[in-house]
């Protein structure tokens, strides 16, 4: 299913028209990044046999400097295929993106699921390539791990990334992967039990079940009322040659668009491309089209209640619009926005506003969605308290009394709030830090919409249409309405409805009419006095220019210095104002340190949840304030707990005016001053709503998959103060507003206010600002002692340790294994970044393709304090143990051990070295990523590197000094059998929960001394939960961790000086 580009998602800043994807029967490497990224036209034609330019339609002109250097043609070759390249000598990795217009909607219903199996099959080897994983070899030699694909109801989509110089060799195997794929026998029985643990990873997810029961209720005649994602029993008589009709009946050229990022000129890299991608055949296959209503209109005055797993309630409404061409017109128009502009608003007179000042509702989302290229719903999300789904029937006839006030009209400066709002954020957006993900999501919306008007037409709304506006409500009516709850039980007036089960995970969810009467109120609701209309916005900017910039600015890796405006004991003040880049944008973060230490010795555990509570508490009375004008001007604001007892309040947006940011941070510190002097206030029944929501957040953790809790788990055997989701909810349990008011009050009594303001803001700007601040927020005349502040602290591992831990999901078993190398200097941590490279893909090759483990395979560095690097080895599995699981890891290690001191590795060959190696130090060739870039890595460097602005430099001066031997080195220091410490989290369900037995399960290739799992079962739960049974010796259990634990270790920085 294809969701609607929605304008443009920034660093934070939502817009109320979000964008929303629906659940497919594939994974994106990232889904909630679709946001349409605007590019540069390229002002002149590229003339050359082969194709033809296809001209941009209503450009608009992208003025941020992360532009400067772009440019972009779209092409249409003689095979019918589109091709758009975006080229820009600044990018860092190339991306190749490529989208074909069919998907699950085809599957035959005697193997539902095999448009999402053959998505899988097309990396498993092809006539030019045919061992399977063999791109996943080539991308590890050519410093990328990165592959993925998605499977949509009418679209399939893939994805590449390399470094700039292999983009025509990359080319060159995507295009063999779609001229002559091989779908061998033995690789079908292979991949087959990976999109089945795909399958089985989502089981316990809501969002999931609920889009299997969507299909169960939706049109019958509709091909998205079919299962899609496929499992072991729907695949298991899937052959070569119904694989490979499938693939010959639905993939051409003709239906191919693909996305290119390259660092070459476009008139060099035209002519190669255009050489590759041609060479893709072209079927001349008829483009699918669905032309029947996707919902069922026996549905409608029905209302389908689901059982949840979760203790959110949920209530979503829609309506499927019929009889609008979804073209340029519609687009031009957008309608849903205007719509949804009304339903959205947090202003005092709004439908939200109402619905929170009676604890009806947490939130509110209405937005359009498209699924496939023509079926457009228009949705309603309503997250509601206990109250609300009681009283659910005065939520939605609220809802309709706001939507009778659409079909008077809409005032003129609605449009035009949406409209400046919408071109502020197109033409002063960054550039994608992820090649990648965008060249993915490109691919996957041109299978949609019109590459001459992509994106620019579907991110700005362009004309006010007042026809198709009043043709677009009109179907608004509560006749046509289709109703869903998802709520953790079924209320007990609908005990007489008998219970029906979602076949595929086994959701429970009942379908009952909605009364006559009740249907006549929604149906004849009137317009509501106390919902209006926002007002027109006095703080969006119509006017932002680019600022005068040094003619000779640092170049990264040099970072400009700051400067300090203000050192005292009780508060600093640091200011960047920007003269490298000029674009209009501004940062405001203050971070404000309490007494850790006191307040962890007063209230031991309940200080992080009083944090976390209050600081709840203080975001409810701001979103129910008027500051969603900020947000519509550019503005946008978080306050979030930091450092367990801290807080951090960040303002950034494309609004560098003094009144508006002020303005801004005026009214987001105005709470914090009442809790500090004690006054503080709120009704009981919002912080009964504040405590629900803290509460339900808590208890989604012990809901969460398998990775997920045991990496949680990690975390607790490793960072000190970290409590476990149980303990929270029993220390939430017993806080009162009046404990929250308290502690609030004692925590900003005495605070140290660090602030860093960057952007265009003057050092006039920035002390008028901070002047406000710190008589909004005084600071305590007594500076906290430096050994009071908390600071990162992390458990040093010097052993082989294990823990097994029996969680909730029973979604399968997973390992997780982190290796521990102590402190590293600067020139060891780049060899580990730089082997953690090529260990990522091999890793995945080796558990995830060749002994097929499972779906959810990664190898990943990370740093849990800075400058402190680990490498951690993940599998989820529904057929293996996890101690069998372990034995694999251990298995591994010792192979690359082995491997990296043969002296001809095939892990990290030396020629893989180079390149890898040549493409970090051209990474540090390019500036960062313009202003916002520029400010985190000054954030960064301010926070985790004591202040010091050459470490992006001193790095650079390390990477360049690496040699072959320093990576072997390290490699025989972190995979040694003894030295490195290791720490493995085995996890188990609590529960037994079967996974569809198949006898297909005995294609998995296994280890000589391992076992499959087969089906969990209570016997299997059982002999598993024997603590150290199956674990490999050398492990012992480690024990719980203790602050006061010796081995903890904090904040050490090893700068480099190369």
């Amino acid at each position: 299913y294809q969701r609607r580009v929605r304008g443009v998602l920034e660093a934070g800043m939502v817009s109320v028209f979000l964008i929303l994807f629906a659940l497919g029967s594939g994974v994106s490497a990232n889904p909630w990044s679709r946001w349409a990224e605007a590019i540069v036209p390229e002002s002149s034609l590229l003339e050359d046999q082969g194709y033809e330019v296809i001209r941009d339609e209503h450009p608009i002109p992208i003025l941020s400097t992360d532009y400067s250097k772009r440019r972009t043609t779209k092409l249409r070759l003689t095979n019918k295929l589109q091709v758009w390249v975006i080229s820009d000598p600044l990018l860092a990795q190339s991306a190749i993106g490529l989208s074909v217009q069919a998907g699950s909607w085809q599957n035959p219903k005697s193997a539902l699921g095999l448009a999402h199996f053959c998505e899988h099959m097309a990396f498993m080897g092809d006539k030019s390539n045919p061992t399977p994983g063999s791109l996943d070899d080539f991308l590890a030699a050519h410093s990328s791990p990165t592959s993925n694909a998605e499977t949509m109801g009418e679209s399939t989509s893939y994805a590449i990334s390399v470094e700039p110089s292999s983009l025509i060799a990359a080319m060159k195997r995507m295009v063999e992967m779609f001229t002559a794929p091989l779908f061998t026998e033995a690789a079908l029985k292979s991949e087959i039990n990976a999109v089945n643990q795909e399958f089985e990873m989502h089981r316990d997810q809501d969002s999931w079940r609920q889009s299997f029961v969507n299909q169960l209720v939706r049109n019958p005649k509709h091909p998205g009322n079919e299962f899609s994602i496929g499992t072991l029993h729907s695949l298991h008589n899937v052959t070569h040659t119904q694989m490979a009709k499938f693939f010959r009946t639905h993939y051409s050229a003709n239906l191919m668009n693909v996305v290119v990022y390259t660092a070459m000129p476009l008139k060099v890299a035209v002519p190669k491309l255009v050489a590759q991608l041609s060479q893709i055949p072209n079927r001349n296959l008829p483009l699918f089209k669905e032309n029947l209503p996707l919902l069922d209109s026996k549905m409608q005055g029905k209302l389908v209640w689901q059982k949840a797993i979760e203790k959110t309630s949920k209530i979503t409404l829609e309506w499927e619009i019929l009889g609008i061409k979804l073209d340029h017109t519609y687009f031009a128009g957008s309608p849903d926005k205007l719509v949804a502009y009304l339903l959205n608003s947090q202003a005092s007179n709004s439908l939200c506003s109402s619905l929170k000042k009676e604890h009806l509702i947490d939130s509110l989302l209405a937005y359009g969605r498209t699924y496939g290229r023509d079926n457009l719903l228009f949705k309603i999300d309503i997250r509601v308290t206990p109250e609300g789904l009681r009283q659910r029937s005065k939520v939605i006839g609220l809802v309709m009394q706001a939507l009778a006030r659409t079909k008077q009209g809409f005032p003129a400066h609605v449009f035009q709030n949406i409209h400046h709002s919408e071109m502020n954020l197109y033409k002063w957006q960054f550039s994608t830090n992820n090649e990648f993900n965008s060249a993915l999501s490109h691919a996957a919306n041109l299978a949609v919409f019109p590459m001459a008007t992509y994106p620019q037409l579907m991110s700005v709304v362009k004309e006010f249409n007042h026809p198709l506006a009043s043709q677009f409500v009109a179907q608004l009516t509560a006749e046509r309405m289709h109703i869903s709850v998802l709520a953790p039980d079924f209320e007990k007036t609908a005990s007489a409805v008998p219970t029906s089960i979602e076949p595929y995970y086994g959701a429970e969810y009942k379908v009952f009419s909605v009364s006559r009467q009740t249907l006549s109120k929604w149906a004849h609701a009137r317009i509501h006095a106390l919902i209006d209309w926002p007002v027109a916005n006095p703080f969006i900017p119509t006017h932002l220019a680019l600022s005068h910039v040094l003619p000779n600015p640092p170049v990264y890796p040099k970072l400009p210095t700051p400067t300090k405006l203000i050192d005292q004991p009780t508060q600093k003040l640091w200011l960047w104002h920007d003269r490298v880049f000029g674009d209009p944008w501004i940062s405001i973060k203050l971070n404000l340190k309490t007494n850790f230490q006191h307040l962890h010795r007063k209230y031991g555990r309940n200080a992080t949840q009083l944090t976390t509570l209050l600081v709840g508490c203080i975001n409810h009375l701001l979103l129910s304030g008027p500051l969603a004008q900020y947000n519509e001007a550019g503005l946008a604001f978080t306050l979030v707990p930091d450092r367990l007892t801290g807080m951090m309040l960040t303002i950034t947006g494309s609004n560098p005016t003094l009144k508006a940011y002020s303005s801004l941070l005026q009214a987001v510190i105005h709470p914090l001053k009442l809790t500090q002097s004690g006054h503080l206030i709120m009704n009981p029944k919002e912080f009964a709503m504040v405590k629900l929501s803290t509460t339900q957040a808590a208890e989604a953790l012990l809901n969460e998959s398998p990775a997920q809790q045991a990496l949680r788990w990690n975390k607790l055997l490793t960072v000190p103060h970290t409590t476990t989701a149980q303990s929270d909810l029993s220390v939430l349990a017993k806080l009162t507003f009046g404990d929250v008011a308290k502690f609030g009050q004692e925590l900003l009594r005495q605070i140290r206010v660090e602030g860093f303001f960057a952007g265009q803001i003057s050092e006039k700007s920035a002390l008028a600002t901070w002047k406000l601040v710190t008589a909004l927020l005084p600071t305590h005349q007594t500076p906290i002692p430096s050994q009071d502040l908390n600071r990162r602290e992390y458990r040093q591992l010097h052993t082989f340790k294990y823990s097994q831990e029996f969680g909730t999901s029973p979604a399968g078993n997973c390992t997780v294994l982190t290796l521990d190398p102590g402190f590293l200097d600067c020139k060891q941590r780049q060899a580990l970044v730089l082997l953690s490279q090529a260990i990522a893909p091999d890793f995945y090759r080796s558990l995830r393709t060749q002994q097929q483990t499972g779906y959810l395979v990664q190898a990943t560095l990370s740093e849990p304090l800075p400058l402190y690097p680990e490498i951690t080895l993940l599998v989820q599995s529904s057929l293996y143990s996890a101690a069998d699981l372990l034995r694999r890891f251990d298995k591994y290690l010792a192979r690359v051990r082995s491997d990296l001191a043969s002296g001809e590795s095939k892990v990290m060959p030396e020629a893989t070295f180079k390149v890898m190696k040549a493409a970090k130090l051209v990474g540090y060739r390019k500036p960062s990523l313009g202003v916002s870039g520029t400010t985190t890595d000054l954030n960064l460097a301010m926070d985790d590197l004591e202040e010091n602005f050459h470490a992006f430099a001193h790095t650079h001066n390390a990477v360049q000094a690496l040699t072959y031997s320093d990576i072997l080195e390290m490699g025989a220091k972190m995979f040694a059998p003894s030295g490195v410490g290791r720490l493995a989290i085995l996890y188990t369900p609590k529960i037994a929960e079967a996974v569809e037995p198949s006898t297909s399960v005995t294609q998995v290739p296994k280890d000589t001394d391992s076992h499959t799992m087969g089906t969990l079962t209570d016997a299997t739960i059982s002999s598993q939960s024997r603590g150290s049974e199956g674990v490999p010796s050398e492990y012992k259990e480690i024990t719980p961790l203790l602050p006061a634990d010796p081995t903890l270790v904090h904040n050490k920085m090893y700068h480099c000086k190369l």
